[in-house]
């Protein structure tokens, strides 16, 4: 289906990370409650490279589930904001870490 994109001038976030380094230059930034994934491939050309970023859940990344709704969600792409494509993609790109990558547990 077609793919809603709220930032389709901005994929990185270039804007909203040059204004949040602007206030807190000697930070690390990361990106909450985004919609969207960010396009790595512009983050890095553009030297946008965000501390984290944390995609919304919901219809953002996964289809409801009919049987237990308003908050119940099905283990399966909803495609209605990031592809399975795009999801596989940023994912596994080397310069994205994931949880499981980490040794986060005392």
């Amino acid at each position: 289906g077609d793919q809603i994109w709220l930032y389709p001038i901005d994929p990185a976030r270039a804007t909203r990370f040059k204004y949040t380094r602007r206030a807190s230059a000697s930070k690390m930034v990361g990106m909450s409650e985004n919609d969207t994934l960010p396009n790595m491939d512009i983050m890095w050309r553009q030297n946008v490279k965000w501390l984290f970023f944390c995609t919304w859940d919901r219809e953002r990344l996964l289809k409801p589930d009919p049987d237990n709704q308003p908050y119940g969600l099905l283990q399966e792409c909803s495609e209605k904001y990031n592809s399975y494509e795009r999801l596989h993609r940023v994912y596994n790109d080397p310069r994205v870490l994931n949880l499981d990558q980490l040794d986060w547990r005392p």
